[in-house]
């Protein structure tokens, strides 16, 4: 069986290599693998790009969290900055997306709301790109973990075999280094803003191919041109297509 895409059950399984599916698959509905092996990668090939998919990262709870009276207070308060009403997300409680009066676009400065309300034990940033007349919407959530808006978008690249565990390693292993913030957070980009200068562009800049080719691939063209890019610019930006 199929769905609207033409996807079946072990497409989408092989797609977000889900290992236990394709078994069960295999084991015990007698499905036959086979016909897929010509235009997939073998079953038994997963294993050896686990590291690049990462554990696998559940959605964080904010339901505790959201219904602390302070935090109320700040979603209301955010929507002053907003000109608009919060709109909850009704299957994570305490997730809430603000659209931007229209007449507020370029008022709006992502990354010094974010600061300000960090202070106040919340998270703000972008679900999407926007270019032009500045952001369209903004989010919150009761964290000041960038990394659980993250795993709550459940960020990846799966096209490139790219999982959310990897997105958070990854990551992780640059702030260590190359501390950064991130404005803008959605299920296949993320853009924000190095801190510190760069002291090997061209290192960073393979090493961000490697992680996300397409800002390479369907973006500037070459590594050469995305190192030249990070030697004069502070941006930062990953988008899996």
């Amino acid at each position: 069986m199929r769905d609207r895409r033409g996807d079946t059950a072990i497409s989408i399984a092989r797609l977000y290599r889900r290992q236990h599916v394709l078994t069960f698959l295999q084991n015990y509905s007698g499905t036959d693998m086979s016909e897929f092996n010509h235009h997939q990668p073998a079953t038994e090939n997963f294993e050896e790009n686990d590291e690049r998919w990462g554990e696998e990262v559940p959605q964080p709870d904010f339901s505790e969290a959201a219904q602390n009276p302070n935090y109320q207070h700040t979603v209301n308060e955010l929507a002053e900055h907003c000109g608009g009403k919060p709109i909850p997300n009704d299957d994570v409680p305490g997730w809430f997306s603000i659209p931007i009066n229209s007449q507020r676009h370029n008022n709006i400065q992502t990354e010094d709301l974010q600061r300000q309300f960090l202070e106040k034990g919340c998270f703000v940033y972008e679900p999407d790109t926007y270019y032009g007349e500045g952001p369209k919407a903004l989010c919150i959530l009761p964290t000041v973990d960038k990394y659980e808006a993250i795993a709550l978008h459940q960020t990846n690249g799966c096209n490139c075999g790219i999982g959310t565990g990897y997105v958070i390693q990854w990551l992780q292993e640059l702030e260590a280094t190359q501390p950064f913030v991130l404005t803008c957070i959605a299920h296949d980009t993320l853009a924000g803003r190095l801190l510190t200068p760069i002291n090997d562009p061209d290192g960073l800049a393979d090493r961000m191919y490697d992680f996300c080719p397409d800002i390479v691939d369907q973006g500037c063209g070459s590594v050469e041109l995305l190192a030249e890019s990070l030697a004069s610019s502070d941006q930062l930006f990953f988008w899996w297509d």
